[in-house]
């Protein structure tokens, strides 16, 4: 039934004429960006303890590093990220020679660029739409395309670095040369066959913004089903017939994957939200009941169950994960 849906979805969007194709992608972009810019914490002591928590941008889990992008850098930041940053687009409190599998240093670049993106697009920021700003975007930039660096870790190849680089590709995307975006869909279009569960959800993500960075409608409906075919009951990898979630075999996951697994939902939920593309009300009752029947249990008192916390116990994390699924 999935396959046959998403067959007819493509023969739809194949008969939609030029103008009506890029109507919806148009609306697709306009959407992941209002997403991205978002700001869900605007409390000052919650926005420095998401601050702390992630070392701004410098610790290794998902989860956490999602605290950080969740909220707006102040602009002194933003002009300490200028200031301090080399005439290649490097920062010299980065260690681009790293090689661990985890807390990858150089993930903190890409992270950067997305931070430094949110604020050149967000109105009110003092460097809205800021010249300057814009430089050191585009060297970042260039640093990354020209040193293609690689982790010994396939997960921040294929995975971390296009998901924190793919929300600033898509900011800046009318002010792409042909080159930049050309370098930017190499970085998007990873493809990890075989991949189940939250790691698909993962990259079929990217290929969305792939999509639409490249203006390919075909692409983002199949990358879409990609995403939506991970919400049903299985026995196998994912979502559990109790609502728990299995990631690497019959492992619970709560606090890892099934952390991100809810995070990502809930966030292509709100970019399809108004298309073609939007879940159907089943796969959202799926996702409601997750989070009703399931994964809201594993939070006490403002901490994760450190039993739920799966591979991830490390200080703060309870905490960490506790204020994630707040702002999924």
């Amino acid at each position: 039934m999935c396959k046959r849906l998403a067959i007819s979805l493509i023969l739809f969007f194949a008969m939609l004429n030029l103008q009506a194709q890029q109507e919806v992608i148009n609306r697709l972009v306009g959407n992941l960006n209002e997403v991205t810019l978002h700001q869900k914490v605007e409390r000052e002591d919650l926005v420095k303890e998401f601050m702390d928590i992630s070392e701004k941008g410098r610790f290794g889990g998902a989860d956490d590093l999602k605290l950080y992008l969740e909220v707006n850098s102040s602009d002194s930041e933003i002009k300490e990220f200028m200031d301090t940053q080399k005439a290649d687009g490097s920062w010299p409190d980065i260690d681009y020679k790293d090689r661990n599998n985890s807390s990858w240093a150089p993930k903190l670049h890409a992270i950067r660029f997305q931070t430094m993106a949110k604020s050149y697009k967000t109105p009110g920021s003092k460097y809205y739409n800021s010249k300057d700003l814009s430089v050191a975007l585009h060297k970042s930039m260039a640093f990354w395309y020209e040193k293609k660096l690689v982790c010994p870790n396939w997960w921040y190849n294929d995975i971390g670095i296009p998901l924190w680089m793919g929300p600033g590709f898509l900011l800046l995307k009318d002010e792409l040369t042909p080159y930049e975006k050309q370098q930017a869909l190499e970085i998007m279009k990873k493809r990890v066959y075989g991949a189940t569960g939250q790691n698909k959800v993962w990259i079929a993500g990217n290929m969305v913004i792939c999509a639409l960075l490249s203006d390919n409608l075909t692409l983002a409906v199949s990358s879409r089903d990609s995403i939506a075919s991970e919400i049903y009951v299985t026995t196998k990898e994912g979502l559990q017939p109790d609502y728990s979630f299995h990631q690497h075999g019959a492992q619970m996951q709560f606090g890892n994957y099934g952390l991100a697994y809810i995070s990502s939902m809930a966030y292509w939920a709100r970019v399809f939200e108004g298309t073609p593309l939007a879940f159907d009300s089943h796969k959202m009752k799926y996702l409601r009941n997750y989070i009703l029947e399931g994964i809201q249990w594993t939070i006490w008192k403002g901490k994760m169950d450190p039993g739920a916390c799966a591979r991830q116990v490390f200080n703060n994390s309870q905490k960490a994960k506790s204020f994630s699924l707040s702002v999924s």
